[in-house]
């Protein structure tokens, strides 16, 4: 009963995040939140492109003007400072189930990350929606997923998220998978153009809505991603 642990620790760990917010924030951001999930209960509207590579491979960039250097995470830390439900315990708690983070690092402090996963998993965000019919990414041993990536603004242009891509890619090789896919906002214009410089081709837009609760997708110049869009 893999699964049910994996629901269990993703919403286990989202109670935590909220409980945290509400003793460091207060109630009235609490209630702000709770009304704003209310209301995307009620109504929600996210568009978002699907992008692949195959195969995966790396493309080389011009030197950046900083020292940062790419490790691949062996002991968890908190990046929630980049993305917020990367926590500390969130971290570990991938790690611990074979996904592969990687984070660019400068001066001590982590300032972008990237993930990679080949093994079926559990997203509860809704914006995963773009690739699976219901909260999970399943995937064949050959396929990977490129998610959760994110550059501290004070260091964009300086090529972070580039080499975060290529680690990801030199990953996939090293784990043998021959394809990589990966999901982004449609309005991400700065994502959608690094990724197209690195070789990603888009296949797919998706217009994702939710009305009263119910889950509504319709997909675009699509071109069949077997076993990705389909649970």
């Amino acid at each position: 009963m893999a699964w049910c642990r994996d629901v269990y620790q993703f919403q286990y760990l989202r109670v935590q995040r909220h409980l945290s917010d509400f003793q460091t924030y207060g109630l009235e951001n609490f209630v702000k939140k709770v009304l704003s999930y209310a209301k995307d209960l009620a109504y929600l509207r996210f568009d978002c492109c699907v992008a692949e590579m195959v195969p995966p491979r790396a493309v080389q960039f011009p030197e950046p003007k900083i020292d940062y250097e790419i490790v691949e995470l062996i002991e968890p830390m908190n990046l929630s400072h980049l993305i917020k439900d990367l926590t500390h315990e969130n971290v570990k708690y991938r790690l611990s189930r074979g996904e592969h983070g990687f984070v660019a690092m400068h001066d001590k402090r982590a300032i972008g990350t990237l993930w990679l996963t080949n093994t079926s998993t559990y997203f509860p965000g809704f914006e995963f929606r773009a690739i699976a019919k219901d909260k999970w990414v399943h995937l064949d041993r050959d396929s990977g997923y490129v998610y959760r990536g994110a550059v501290d603004k004070s260091f964009h242009g300086q090529g972070v998220f580039h080499a975060l891509m290529n680690a990801v890619v030199r990953k996939s090789l090293d784990l043998a998978i021959k394809r990589l896919v990966s999901t982004h906002g449609y309005d991400n214009i700065a994502v959608r153009k690094s990724i197209l410089k690195q070789g990603w081709k888009l296949t797919a837009l998706v217009s994702l809505k939710r009305i009263c609760m119910i889950p509504i997708r319709d997909t675009y110049l699509i071109e069949k991603l077997f076993p990705l869009h389909d649970s």
